[in-house]
């Protein structure tokens, strides 16, 4: 079954009304699978990726401190609320920004306080198979050396963060929590562009079927064009506030993030630009296609209107001359001729030809 998920966040705005504020109540769609938590831990030295129950989350983090090692903590589905309170209040998250990681139809957004930063945001694909944008809410948590993810659905988004992981000399090895936490959000500002390719490949394609079908456009191509259009809006509201965050966290970078790792927040910036101009393109050559699409329309309608048109011309006098020769007068001249009928009908053959003659010469038709 199609699932529009504008609509669907759309509804969801309504779906804590009346609750106190930072109250932890999951608000998205219904989820079908049990959530689950991993801890990635690694230095220059060693990396370590596995699942762990809650109750060791404390032990893990205590570890981890007192090694120095980094630690990066995936819940994977944010539908328990008391298991994503446990996450969040063990790294110190204040209540209002765990009621904001519950909340699926939280636009992207940066929350900073002196140990954490806190961003939410979505991760993007572009499901080619029923032409519509899939979006997953995404929280990703930086706090004294700990980066904590909180992930609407199992589904993974940095399946190409692990490679990098596990190569012993890479950078993301030998630096800290904070590129790890940059490069996270890289991740979901990279993704942006799967989509913008798959949303321009379906532009181009509807461009190209305008431009072979000339003058025959015809409405279901339009409802496709309005439906792509709807999907671009969807994008829209999720890539402009990734851009404006991005520009937070080169703005702000002094506080949370090491000489090494600002350079690499200002890379993830332009890469936001690009989406966003990229985005602005679409829309405006989305706006043209539909423009276009409804003039071919128009001038299949005003081809037929013509024709329609100079038929009807034609027989405004032929009908005149038969309603005139069709009133019953005694006295009519020619009334009684023996070629009377033939020479009534030339005359109006005669004035058929002459009135065509006359359209073409004038370029009507």
């Amino acid at each position: 079954m199609h699932h529009n998920r504008m609509f669907d966040l759309l509804r969801s705005h309504s779906a804590k009304a009346g609750d106190p504020p930072g109250q932890a109540a999951y608000v998205g769609p219904v989820k079908d699978f049990i959530p689950y938590m991993e801890c990635v831990t690694y230095s220059g030295e060693a990396m370590e990726r596995r699942r762990i129950e809650p109750s060791e989350l404390h032990d893990v983090l205590d570890s981890c401190r007192a090694t120095g090692t980094v630690l990066w903590i995936r819940l994977v589905g944010i539908h328990d609320p008391a298991l994503a309170r446990q996450a969040g209040e063990a790294i110190g998250l204040h209540p209002l920004l765990i009621e904001d990681a519950l909340n699926t139809a939280h636009r992207p957004s940066l929350d900073e306080g002196e140990t954490i930063l806190f961003a939410t945001s979505k991760a993007l694909s572009y499901d080619e198979e029923n032409d519509r944008i899939l979006s997953e809410h995404v929280v990703i948590a930086l706090a004294d050396g700990i980066c904590l993810t909180l992930e609407e659905n199992p589904k993974n988004p940095w399946d190409a963060i692990y490679p990098r992981l596990q190569t012993p000399k890479s950078r993301m090895r030998q630096m800290g929590a904070d590129y790890l936490f940059s490069c996270l959000y890289d991740t979901l500002v990279d993704n942006c562009f799967l989509v913008v390719d798959a949303i321009a490949a379906s532009s181009r394609q509807m461009e190209e079927t305008l431009i072979r079908q000339g003058e025959d456009g015809d409405a279901p191509l339009l409802k496709d064009i309005y439906s792509l259009r709807k999907q671009l809006l969807l994008f829209q509201s999720v890539v402009l506030p990734m851009y404006e965050t991005t520009a937070r966290l080169v703005r702000d970078e002094q506080q949370h993030f090491s000489e090494e790792v600002r350079p690499f927040l200002r890379d993830i910036r332009d890469h936001a630009v690009h989406v966003r101009d990229a985005t602005m393109l679409l829309s405006t050559l989305l706006e043209n296609l539909t423009d276009t699409a409804i003039s071919l329309a128009g001038l299949k309608l005003n081809a037929v209107m013509r024709v329609l048109t100079v038929i009807a011309t034609i027989f405004i006098p032929l009908t005149f001359i038969a309603g005139v020769y069709g009133m019953n007068f005694q006295n009519m001249p020619e009334l009684h001729a023996h070629y009377g009928y033939y020479i009534v009908l030339c005359i109006m053959l005669i004035v058929a030809i002459a009135m065509l003659l006359f359209f073409r010469k004038r370029r009507w038709i």
